[in-house]
């Protein structure tokens, strides 16, 4: 999917609000590197297998076996979140745009129904924030718009509880660049259409300084580099750009997106001036 913000004016900024999460934030896909996984049960449905089945590039199969842990009990906090993280991630791989779709707004429901769940937990919200952020692209303006704030709410939600949290660092990089990218006249238009916080707030400012804040929590995961980049890129300071992306390329995949990622980061150093 061509996830490049075209240059909408006029009455058609409801559409860019829709689309102010598309390039990948939250999300997402991966807050920290995770540690070398051990098994420890001989279980199918724990969650060490599943993430070894994540981790081990078969996101598919270990969204099968969470789902089989909701079934049989829906308030199991712990396949929920790994259920939306599975989905966000099955959703960017995939080419079909229709089951691209579908993917985005499973993620959506399992992130906010873990949320809900455990409310106070800063790896269930960004998650959450991450899913639903792919979600709102998958609605109309009202309803997408509503999303983006819930993203904005859950983000600073998680800051509260980790102030160096990386992964709500990203997403609200992410955030205040897109609005930031927007014309002035569609900021402002859009502010008249729908009182939502990223609206009002953005800045360049805050777009590179979350960014930074992520990469310094976690400068190992290639999402982060890849969405500062992007930002630094956006304000035409190529050579920052250019080094932040070949120190991606130079990471290993962990992620099953982070090859996509790899892919996303070569097209967009070809593109640079």
């Amino acid at each position: 999917m061509n996830t490049a913000l075209p240059g909408w004016t006029g009455p058609a900024v409801v559409l860019a609000l829709a689309l102010l999460l598309a390039p990948e934030p939250t999300a997402a896909q991966g807050v920290r590197t995770p540690p070398a996984l051990e098994r420890t049960t001989a279980d199918p449905l724990a969650n060490d297998v599943v993430d070894e089945l994540f981790f081990g590039g078969r996101p598919s199969e270990a969204f099968q076996r969470l789902e089989l842990r909701i079934e049989r009990d829906s308030a199991d906090v712990e396949a929920r979140w790994r259920a939306a993280r599975a989905a966000l991630n099955l959703g960017i791989l995939e080419d079909r745009e229709e089951a691209e779709e579908q993917w985005f707004v499973v993620a959506g429901d399992h992130g906010e129904a873990a949320a809900s769940l455990r409310p106070d937990d800063s790896e269930v919200l960004y998650w959450a924030a991450a899913s639903l952020g792919r979600e709102a692209l998958q609605h109309g303006p009202r309803t997408s718009t509503r999303l983006v704030q819930q993203v904005w709410d859950l983000t600073h939600r998680v800051l509260e509880l980790d102030p160096d949290h990386p992964g709500a660092h990203n997403i609200l990089g992410k955030l205040n660049q897109e609005v930031m990218s927007l014309s002035g006249f569609e900021r402002f238009l859009g502010r008249l259409l729908f009182s939502i916080d990223p609206l009002k707030e953005a800045t360049w400012e805050a777009a590179l300084d979350h960014h930074a804040r992520a990469v310094e929590a976690d400068p190992s995961t290639i999402l982060f580099r890849r969405d500062y980049g992007e930002t630094l890129a956006a304000l035409d300071r190529h050579d920052e750009a250019r080094a932040m992306w070949q120190a991606a390329l130079a990471l290993p995949s962990v992620y099953p997106v982070d090859d996509r990622f790899k892919d996303d980061i070569r097209r967009m150093l070809a593109e640079l001036p």
